[in-house]
């Protein structure tokens, strides 16, 4: 949705304007039930942490992984795939596939 534009999708229950930068990544972590990462760069790895830092469920696939010893950050679950992640997600949030 281009920044300037105030109507999204007919089908959407919200939008999210573009032209926001980093700033998108906060807002969708803040407002999302949960977050399904898939691949990425450092964009993913940011909406990653943000989400877990706001306790949102979060589950990856082919993603970003923590291993650093001693590390305090949540663990981030790893899905072979789309249905594994949402089954996953959808079990955390309290609702079914």
């Amino acid at each position: 949705m281009p920044s300037w534009s105030v109507a999204g999708s007919p089908a959407s229950w919200s939008t999210i304007a573009t032209g926001l930068g980093h700033a998108r990544n906060a807002v969708l972590a803040r407002t999302a039930d949960g977050m399904v990462a898939l691949g990425g760069g450092l964009g993913t790895l940011s909406e990653i942490a943000l989400a877990l830092r706001n306790r949102r469920p979060t589950i990856g696939i082919k993603t970003w992984r923590f291993d650093r010893q001693d590390r305090t950050e949540p663990e981030l679950p790893i899905a072979e795939n789309a249905t594994e992640a949402l089954d996953w997600l959808f079990a955390r949030m309290g609702r079914s596939s």
